[in-house]
């Protein structure tokens, strides 16, 4: 049996959908006075372009007549990246890839020279003999008739690693990645691994200005480095995905990135993070199924998420969802939560304890802070591999901080990143009522007898009293333990936290009352002064305080910043020998703390 397939029927946009595009600076579509996003609400179908030049006749065998938007769309594979394992790990999703296209014709692609491997594989796992590899390069080749001709022939297509920026360059917009919508819309498979999974979601990370690192990003959500494509495939509506995922931190970008396109583009979007060695199988209404080694982590915004970002500072960001998932657990993508998997997952249970806390400092640069809390977690820095290797352990510690584990040095080391967040979770499902606490090196965090945290830098709190479940393999291997629904905060300067009722308290939020002033008992002796006058003030934590002085007329006179080794009283000393007699103003500001002081100058 023939069928003639007309091209207007691939790729249309149903009535009614939102479509949105996010633009590179220096794209030409994108005014220099605008954010990058444009959006086209909801209107009637556009005229299609056309796929071919004419007509593209298939066999029924290998072209299903399902081309209408309103099937359902195929099955996803997503693959954190690193080696597949014949006879391993990797069969298991591989199989079910497999499968999911009826034992049919599976394409491996790439911009590169495409992997000779993977048709071989696919095959021993039951595919058809006629699977192949294609290297497609340029927009020249994603643009080919006959090489769409031989995609819209297959089964199943598989995007090799790389650089997602090649593939984004090279084939958005081509009718390489029309025929890959009009596959998936088909109800046929799509499946990618590292940069090959990274452009299956809805909005991509594209590392068109290169690779964004956690630690920048965790700091600045706006560092140059982070940027974003959409309209590339709809794979995966309402995700952004990544992968490699805590082998390299990546939890400390992801987050950032969600909170930045709900801040400026209002897009609530379903992170999805996939470990090495590891895979999640989605099938066509979003059910998601972990395989593997390790760990699929889905993160998304909460209701009560606060979020304040702004550029060159650390960001706010509260009440982030985060789900923790293991080999055989199970997720619903549209509905975001989890389903029975069948597997012996726990209550999480605790009673608030009446805690007693002292004033205390925390230096995010010192190993003795780890020491502090009331349980530290051994084997941190042992060895880049600790935590593959289930070699983190959770100790007893000193107790000065009662019901906290402290995790120092965050991002000093990008080898030990998967053994900070894997530990820090693991933390948090074997110690539920703890909160677990991870310091950068250059912040320092206070804690007040009334149970309240106040920080000069970015901090970030998971909060495992949230979470709902939890479940440890009878095997458990890599320190993974996971956890239903747990909560983590990334705080700033202006924030503060609530140990006991484990609540982040902001300058957005209806119930946050300064608990103490950073800057305190400011006076200058003597006052009227000579030339020269000392500023002596409290300061609650050390960080930089810079004295502003300006006469009545606004001229500014004088800046000087001092940096504290520590906490307390502070002495500033001021000299203006070359300002007239007068009335002056200083201000003493610490990011958004300030004091001023009117001084009198008498020559």
């Amino acid at each position: 049996m023939i069928v003639i397939i007309a091209p207007e029927m691939f790729n249309p946009i149903p009535a009614g959908q939102a479509v949105f595009s996010i633009l590179r600076s220096d794209h030409p579509d994108c005014p220099a006075d605008t954010s990058c996003l444009r959006r086209t609400l909801p209107r009637s179908p556009r005229p299609q372009q056309p796929l071919l030049s004419g007509l593209i006749i298939c066999l029924l065998s290998l072209c299903p007549p399902l081309f209408s938007p309103l099937s359902a769309a195929g099955p996803v594979l997503l693959v954190g990246g690193a080696a597949e394992d014949p006879g391993g790990w990797s069969d298991i999703p591989y199989a079910w890839f497999v499968t999911m296209a009826d034992s049919g014709i599976i394409v491996n692609i790439d911009c590169d020279e495409a992997s000779s491997w993977y048709p071989g594989y696919f095959r021993h796992l039951g595919a058809s003999d006629a699977s192949f590899a294609l290297q497609i390069p340029d927009r020249d080749a994603a643009n080919d008739s006959s090489l769409i001709s031989r995609i819209l022939a297959a089964d199943a297509v598989f995007i090799e690693g790389g650089d997602q920026w090649d593939y984004i360059r090279h084939w958005k917009g081509t009718e390489l990645s029309r025929a890959l919508q009009a596959l998936h819309d088909s109800g046929r498979p799509l499946g990618g691994t590292s940069a090959g999974a990274a452009v299956l979601g809805d909005v991509i990370f594209d590392a068109a200005k290169g690779s964004a690192y956690p630690e920048e990003t965790a700091r600045d959500p706006y560092d140059p480095h982070v940027s974003f494509s959409s309209d590339f495939l709809q794979a995966l509506p309402g995700t952004l995905t990544d992968s490699h995922f805590h082998q390299r931190g990546r939890l400390g970008r992801l987050i950032p990135m969600l909170a930045r396109l709900k801040q400026d583009h209002d897009l609530d979007l379903l992170g999805i993070g996939v470990d090495e060695q590891t895979a999640l199988c989605i099938d066509s209404s979003g059910i998601a199924s972990v395989q593997g080694l390790y760990s699929v982590t889905f993160v998304h915004l909460d209701p009560r998420s606060l979020i304040s970002l702004s550029p060159g500072t650390a960001p706010l960001i509260t009440n982030v969802r985060l789900s923790h998932l293991l080999h055989g657990n199970r997720f619903s993508i549209p509905e975001r939560r989890l389903l029975s998997d069948g597997l012996p997952w726990t209550d999480l249970e605790y009673e608030p304890l009446q805690l007693t806390f002292s004033d205390l400092l925390l230096s995010g640069s010192s190993a003795h802070t780890d020491s502090l809390g009331s349980f530290r977690l051994q084997g941190l820095l042992s060895a880049p591999s600790a935590a593959s290797e289930n070699a983190l352990s959770l100790l007893p510690a000193s107790g000065t901080l009662p019901n906290a584990v402290l995790l120092s040095r965050v991002w000093n080391d990008h080898r030990y990143f998967e053994n900070y967040f894997i530990g820090a979770l693991m933390a948090a499902a074997l110690k539920p009522d703890h909160n677990i606490l991870l310091l950068p090196a250059e912040s320092s965090a206070r804690i007040l007898p009334s149970a309240r945290l106040l920080t000069d830098g970015p901090l970030y709190i998971l909060q495992a009293r949230s979470a709902s479940r939890r479940y440890s393999p009878s095997n458990p291997s890599a320190n993974r333990i996971a956890l239903d629904s747990l909560l983590i905060h990334f705080l700033d300067s202006s924030s503060s936290y609530d140990l006991l009722q484990g609540q982040p308290l902001t300058s957005l939020h209806p119930q946050y009352l300064p608990e103490k002033d950073l800057i305190s008992d400011a006076h200058a002796r003597p006052n009227p002064f000579n030339g020269r006058v000392q500023i002596r003030f409290q300061l609650l934590l050390p960080r930089p305080v810079t004295a502003e002085l300006t006469d009545l007329s606004g001229r500014r006179c004088l800046v000087q910043t001092l940096y504290p080794r520590q906490n307390g009283p502070q002495t500033l000393s001021l000299s203006i020998l070359d300002q007239p007699s007068g009335l002056y103003v200083l201000r003493l500001s610490s990011g958004r703390h300030n004091r001023s002081l009117k001084l009198l100058h008498l020559k």
